[in-house]
């Protein structure tokens, strides 16, 4: 058979319905979309042939409605937004070793989930692994990139531009339902008095509706520069306190240049 499969909340509820009726299975609509649209009918207890129907067709519609945010991307420039692991110049054993431990905590999130930070000085190709990490995950889960300073340039032109509003609208709520963000520059949006309290809202919000995803965090500061910036409930959050999780960018120079 040809053709897409729309997986709308009605047509979900009418093939639930058909099954219940079919099964002898009482049906709690109510409960069923409050399932649907939380991503987890495959799980809701009053249908439980549910999870062997839907379930393939609800995560490919889930799959399909989160990755319709990828194109809302912030990137400082377009020129790093197609990098992936095979652009990465190794001209040293520190640049070998730093891309190998990016390849590898791709293919570790690939079936799992969790936060990986990159942290080193300005122009070390942070980055440009970290969109790696991102186009690689991509090929089996959504995504989406954005730089914090352009999202609070964004934010502040929202206050007066209808069309700004609705973007940063829609770029927030992409950062909060995506499987995999990657959230570039965290700690320079904040300029060198501390993020704002409106700032630290909004990633606290963030932050927060992400327990149980993937967040990948680029950042020039270490975890004492961040604290000073946010506070430690925040960082607390994002910073993992596995040391596998931390990738340095230690030796490389300026990767630019590389």
């Amino acid at each position: 058979m040809g053709g897409t499969f729309d997986m709308t909340e009605d047509t979900a509820v009418r093939f639930a319905e058909l099954i219940a009726s079919k099964s002898d299975t009482k049906f709690d609509k109510q409960q069923f979309l409050e399932n649907f649209r939380k991503g987890a009918a495959s799980t809701a207890e009053d249908i439980p042939e549910v999870s062997g129907v839907l379930a393939d067709k609800i995560a490919r519609f889930r799959k399909t409605e989160t990755r319709r945010y990828y194109p809302m991307s912030l990137f400082v420039s377009e020129d790093v937004k197609f990098f992936e692991f095979k652009d990465w110049k190794v001209p040293t054993q520190e640049h070998h070793d730093i891309g190998k431990k990016a390849v590898i905590a791709a293919k570790k999130l690939e079936q799992t989930s969790g936060n990986y930070v990159l942290v080193g000085r300005a122009g070390t190709g942070k980055t440009a692994l970290s969109v790696a990490m991102l186009n690689e995950l991509m090929k089996v889960k959504s995504g989406l990139f954005v730089n914090l300073v352009n999202l609070r340039s964004l934010m502040l032109m929202s206050i007066n531009d209808e069309r700004a509003k609705q973007d940063y609208n829609m770029i927030i709520r992409g950062m909060k339902e995506v499987d995999v963000l990657v959230m570039d520059d965290f700690g320079k949006e904040s300029g060198s008095g501390g993020a704002t309290d409106k700032m630290t809202e909004i990633l606290y919000g963030i932050v927060n509706a992400r327990i149980g995803k993937t967040t990948i965090i680029t950042t020039n500061d270490n975890l004492t520069e961040l604290n000073a910036k946010y506070d430690e409930s925040l960082t607390s959050r994002l910073i993992p306190k596995d040391k596998d999780k931390i990738i340095i960018f230690q030796g490389i120079d300026d990767y630019r240049e590389a």
